[in-house]
């Protein structure tokens, strides 16, 4: 099978998939210029988008935000390679020399786990969204996308030394769609692999269903640290976060967040696990190598649409949420009036309820716009995988201080080592 993994970096180009028609010359002169993900936003929403802007528009896509990022840093390393390069030959081949600073695109879609990383890094700049828009948003999705410069929700920062007690909160990110964690199952494998009490509609209406005995070593988790130990918290105490009450609640401690309980679950659930994979999770469960998998629910429904036989459950009691953002790239140079105003309006448009409407069609997830009472749901989205009982009970996943990361990290590789 052909890899379509998009491959980007440095300044050896980037394979992309152009949404929008028109000559390379055309391009380079768009007001907006975006790089998504793909699948994520329906072309039909793109073109009109298009259609009614003032000036030109070029949107791309890439097949994974792990290669947005590897974007992201790329931009911010070429002004280096373009600095080092005057010192050489190359100063004296005007043909040769490098841009000094390189062609940005004005906004860029990465998830929510990677918004952090992008502050810390200094890959990203806040964005300057009017009033007008923003309270389409629901509050506490401004809160969470709201961040300090350590790339933390307000209240979770640890203190430094270098920096004051009480650090300056911005809006990092717009949020468009949010789909959660889901289970995904054969139907046909039921009667073989799950308690005789369970039936094809109630194998998974919690998530510790996953530790039921006739599970062991049959299940495929994300390779990820972070999800998993969640997972274990969630199972154990109902919440995928660490319960963290401030910065001065202990959070230096090497134990804030862990007990007993919650290790013994993670044991629990890895005896479960039959592999960990983030980059094709249900490639095991199609060759019948698992039983069920914990994956994103995008992809879950990407893959029930081939196969007939899967079923998709997301727990009642809630599942974890994740966030596909526009996040604006850091520049050395001021953005044109037209740039700034273009990102905004692409960004109003995304919270529009038409638009929304289509964005949440695409791919089983749901437009934040739609999470506020004020907003009723479009009938369309009625029968939507993520309803709104699951939506009310869910979470997403916190940002966490640097101490309770190496924690985490240094329990993930006990755990994997055993």
């Amino acid at each position: 099978m052909i890899n379509r993994r998009t491959l980007l970096f440095g300044t050896a180009g980037i394979a992309l998939t152009s949404v929008l028609t028109g000559c390379q010359r055309a391009a380079q002169k768009a007001a907006l210029k975006v790089l998504l993900l793909e699948g994520a936003v329906p072309s039909e929403v793109l073109q009109k988008f298009q259609q009614q802007a003032a000036e030109a528009v070029r949107f791309q896509a890439a097949t994974q935000i792990s290669d947005i990022f590897q974007q992201l840093q790329s931009w911010q390393k070429l002004p280096e390679a373009s600095e080092a390069s005057k010192d050489s030959i190359r100063r004296f081949l005007p043909w040769l020399q490098a841009e000094a600073e390189p062609k940005r695109d004005d906004l860029v879609s990465i998830g929510d786990y990677w918004l952090e990383s992008a502050i810390t890094q200094n890959l990203i700049e806040p964005l300057n969204i009017p009033a007008s828009s923003l309270e389409k948003l629901p509050i506490g999705w401004q809160r969470f996308s709201s961040r300090d410069s350590q790339g933390l929700v307000e209240g979770l920062s640890e203190p430094s030394a270098s920096e004051p007690a009480a650090q300056k909160i911005s809006l990092w990110a717009a949020p468009y769609r949010v789909q959660s964690l889901a289970i995904v199952y054969r139907k046909n494998l039921f009667s073989e692999t799950l308690d005789k009490t369970l039936d094809d509609s109630s194998a998974f209406t919690s998530w510790q269903a996953l530790l039921q005995p006739s599970l062991s070593g049959s299940i495929a988790l994300p390779d990820h640290p972070r999800l998993v130990i969640g997972l274990a918290h969630k199972i154990q105490s109902g919440s995928f976060n660490t319960v963290i009450e401030g910065p001065d609640s202990g959070a230096g401690s090497s134990t804030t967040g862990m007990n007993n309980q919650v290790v013994a679950t993670l044991n629990q659930l890895n005896q479960q696990v039959k592999t960990y994979s983030s980059v094709d999770p249900l490639k095991a469960l199609i060759n019948e190598d698992v039983k069920a998998v914990v994956c994103w629910l995008g992809d879950a429904v990407a893959a029930a649409k081939r196969y007939r036989d899967l079923r998709i459950a997301i727990p009642q009691e809630g599942s974890l949420l994740s966030a596909d953002m526009w996040v604006r790239p850091q520049s050395r140079r001021n953005q044109t009036a037209d740039s700034v105003t273009a990102a905004q309006n692409w960004i109003d448009f995304c919270w529009q309820v038409g638009p929304a409407t289509q964005i949440s069609l695409s791919g089983e997830g749901i437009s934040p716009i739609f999470l506020t009472p004020e907003v009723r749901l479009p009938e369309t989205l009625a029968n939507n995988a993520l309803s709104a009982e699951v939506i009310s009970n869910s979470e997403f996943l916190l940002p966490i201080p640097a101490t309770l990361k190496t924690t985490y990290l240094e329990l993930w590789q006990q755990i994997r080592a055993t």
